[in-house]
């Protein structure tokens, strides 16, 4: 049941889940036992409301420790979390992109007041405007990357679904090479046009979004690991010395040594 709401947003295993667990009362109980005091559960569950700092709560029960679930269980839905099938609705993709927002929202305050930490005053307009640049080319690189991945990936993965069935076996029989270019510039819709059977032109479309469901998946695990190593590098790589101190901080760590000049005048003209 759990597998079907997640990967395939199947809104009958939902409501299946939601009345076995109790529906609005059973999770009401368990939102206050977390801490979710903003959530509101509603007897029909997609009118339930909540709020961003409930989320975060709520993504804190899913990942973090301690929690009211066990490893196993975090595991398990972390694991349903991470796959999209050929059935899937976009609604599959709101918990990564839930967090990534999250994610996003924490580190971009944080990656600019860095950049203007690590440098004297005087040049956090340079330090500022290099950041902003890395990022940038960071970004351009990052989507020729991975569409490139998709691009080598996304052509192989539907022939192998194709080579599964009869119909698609005439499939790869009446494409022939056509189908790699079809693939790659995402034209698939007019590539079938140009079938006449309806069975081969609807195994042509399972088979594309079986394989579109499998390059996404490879996508998502490689970007996860790229944002990995590079959190990884930042907690190694940044240290509280590489800080500088800024003019208001430099001017009251010299107020104490300021301040001892008249006493020790006054005590030369005492002796």
């Amino acid at each position: 049941t759990a597998q079907g709401m997640i990967e395939a947003s199947d809104n009958d295993d939902a409501t299946t889940l939601w009345n076995d667990v109790g529906g609005a009362a059973g999770v009401g109980a368990y939102d206050r036992l977390a801490g979710l005091t903003q959530t509101t559960p509603n007897v029909a569950w997609g009118l339930t409301s909540t709020t961003p700092l409930d989320q975060i709560r709520l993504l804190r029960e899913l990942v973090g420790h301690p929690s009211l679930l066990s490893k196993g269980a975090q595991l398990y839905e972390l694991g349903l979390m991470s796959h999209v099938e050929a059935t899937s609705s976009w609604t599959v993709l709101l918990p990564g992109f839930i967090t990534a927002g999250i994610g996003v929202g924490i580190t971009n305050p944080v990656l600019a007041s860095v950049s203007v930490s690590v440098v004297p005053p005087e040049r956090s307009g340079m330090s500022t405007g290099s950041a902003s640049t890395f990022r940038q080319v960071g970004i351009a690189t990052g989507i020729a990357g991975l569409g490139a991945i998709f691009v080598h990936q996304i052509g192989p993965a539907v022939v192998t679904s194709l080579q599964t069935t009869a119909s698609g076996q005439g499939v790869l029989a009446h494409a022939g090479s056509r189908l790699g270019g079809a693939l790659a510039s995402g034209s698939v819709r007019q590539a079938t046009a140009s079938i006449p059977s309806a069975a081969a032109r609807d195994a042509l479309l399972s088979a594309y979004r079986t394989g579109f469901a499998q390059t996404l998946n490879h996508l998502m695990a490689i970007a996860a690991v790229t944002a990995m190593v590079g959190a990884i590098g930042c907690l190694l790589l940044v240290h509280q010395r590489d800080f500088v101190l800024s003019i208001a901080e430099s001017g009251r760590a010299a107020q104490p040594e300021a301040d001892d000049g008249p006493t020790e005048v006054a005590a030369a003209q005492a002796g």
